[in-house]
């Protein structure tokens, strides 16, 4: 692993790292220098709370960063599935709810156009998901279904499940069976 005993950041962002001599050029009159004295400096990054695994499905996946609308995020199911074949798992996420006033989305929003596509859509953080009636289907969830240890599947007035898993109802659905995902 390679080891540098110098950095030069300005406004926040680094701009080079390497041994001290490499960085002269960098400084200037305003330049303030930090002697660690030998102890390791590693950049923040700032996300103190991560799920690798959730977030490494998202690539390539049905991308829902920044939808403001339920119109466009089903739009964007409904396209993405348009470029998958019957039967394969539609994947996808980083929806947040908050976009578009809070309502939580439902399996209705998708149901018209994902009848033969199971769908599964996590949100941004991770700690929801929105599964399609027939990934519910698939999976076994229904009215009877009761909520796992420490998750809640998100039921209709009249006891039908909207397609919403919280936290560990969101097991349910994962691990898929990887030979039927498509992407």
């Amino acid at each position: 692993m390679p080891v540098a005993d110098s950095m030069a950041i300005q406004n926040g962002r680094i701009l080079r790292v390497g041994n001290y001599s490499s960085l002269q050029d960098l400084i200037g009159g305003g330049t303030k220098e930090l002697n660690v004295e030998g102890k390791v400096l590693v950049p923040g990054f700032v996300d103190s709370h991560v799920h690798l695994i959730y977030g490494g499905l998202q690539m390539g996946r049905v991308e829902l960063r920044g939808v403001n609308q339920k119109e466009e995020f089903a739009r964007r199911v409904k396209e993405a599935v348009g470029n998958v074949k019957q039967g394969s798992w539609v994947l996808g996420g980083g929806w947040n709810n908050d976009m578009w006033g809070g309502e939580l989305p439902m399996a209705s929003w998708l149901d018209d156009f994902t009848a033969d596509n199971p769908v599964w859509l996590t949100r941004m953080d991770g700690h929801m998901g929105l599964a399609n009636s027939l990934a519910l289907k698939l999976t076994g969830i229904n009215n009877s279904s009761n909520d796992p240890n420490g998750g809640t599947i998100a039921k209709s007035t009249h006891g039908e499940p909207t397609g919403l898993l919280i936290d560990a109802a969101m097991k349910l659905v994962l691990p898929l069976d990887s030979r039927s995902l498509s992407g």
